[in-house]
């Protein structure tokens, strides 16, 4: 048995919209309230582990339908399996889930200990499945905002690195920006308005003029009943280019479970994303350094090899050997699988 931890710094490419609740039609940025040395607590911007973790194990699912060749395969999973495969599955009761292929699904402790030997991804990160739940390996952390308030946090090789790179540490107060967003109202545009139907133009155009009228005599009741759908709101966002360092650590029992652990952690950031607005350049993040620390032993060691050039571009022999070896157990296992 050994514990790897690997520690990452992450760059924010773009800006990062990662909410964590709204206030009206504005989105506040995702904070976790820390302690300074001094006593003082302030709120400070991560991304969360629990975010990071599905995107984890939704990376390393793909990477193992990809190797059994069912992404391409419509209609090929039950409902019961992509729950187990991307979100870990539900406790059910026995009997009341159907497989794939309309029989009654049952799966008993050894069955899923069969499971956990065929599908290298599931010791990781667990799941339920029939009445038992799976306990996972893995240990994920938040990432958080490199800045003056999280220092006392950060691994000892990240300060060495920040001023070996020239990387001034700032506020927190320095990365967190108020983005206007607004949803135009296509109806207000004459030439849209022109491929509407006739009634349904009319209707716009009179409300238009309504609108116009409450303008002009002020009246605060007529423009709210005549004002179209046009939205403003904010979204809060960490301003792109900023630096985060995040922490993964797993307990590995054999060579090919450290080889689905490297799948999941270096698919996921081969192409990051977390947040919302991926559609318009938000979210994305890249590894910038990384440290691979061996805990679980009689001295802690760390190895400051370069993990994106060692380890990253090797991940996946031993995995994608074992899942091609055992491709119609595999298929066979999530077939009759009940979560």
């Amino acid at each position: 048995m050994q514990q790897l931890r690997y520690e990452f710094i992450l760059r924010a490419v773009g800006p990062i919209a990662h909410s964590e609740k709204s206030i009206g039609n504005a989105s506040i940025t995702m904070m976790r309230r820390i302690m300074r040395p001094d006593g003082t607590d302030v709120r400070v911007p991560i991304i969360t582990a629990g975010t990071l973790r599905h995107k984890l194990r939704e990376s390393s699912s793909y990477a193992l339908l990809r190797e059994l060749g069912l992404l391409d395969a419509d209609g090929k999973l039950s409902a019961a399996a992509v729950r187990f495969l991307f979100n870990g599955g539900m406790l059910t009761e026995v009997g009341k889930t159907e497989t794939a292929t309309g029989k009654k699904a049952a799966v008993n402790l050894p069955t899923i200990a069969a499971m956990m030997k065929l599908i290298p991804t599931l010791p990781l990160f667990g799941g339920c499945a029939n009445t038992h739940l799976i306990p996972g390996l893995l240990q994920v952390e938040d990432a958080f905002l490199i800045c003056e308030e999280t220092e006392h946090l950060w691994p000892a090789w990240v300060k060495p690195w920040l001023t070996q790179t020239g990387v001034r540490v700032n506020s927190m107060r320095k990365h967190v920006e108020v983005e206007p967003r607004f949803r135009h109202d296509a109806t207000n545009d004459p030439g849209k308005r022109r491929l509407m139907s006739a009634d349904e133009r009319i209707d716009q155009e009179e409300r238009l003029i309504a609108r116009e009228a409450a303008h002009e005599e002020d009246d605060a009741a007529a423009a709210e009943e005549s004002k179209g759908t046009m939205m403003p709101r904010t979204t809060e966002v960490v301003v792109g280019g900023s630096l985060y360092v995040w922490s993964v650590t797993a307990t590995l029992y054999d060579a090919l479970q450290e080889d689905a652990f490297n799948v999941a952690v270096f698919s996921f950031l081969a192409n990051a994303v977390v947040g919302g607005q991926v559609g318009t350049g938000h979210g994305r993040i890249v590894p910038m350094a990384a440290e691979r620390v061996q805990l679980a032993s009689a001295t802690e060691s760390m190895e400051t090899l370069d993990l994106l050039k060692t380890v990253a571009p090797r991940a996946g022999e031993l995995f994608r050997r074992h899942v091609k070896e055992n491709a119609a157990a595999i298929r066979d296992a999530l077939a009759v699988v009940q979560a």
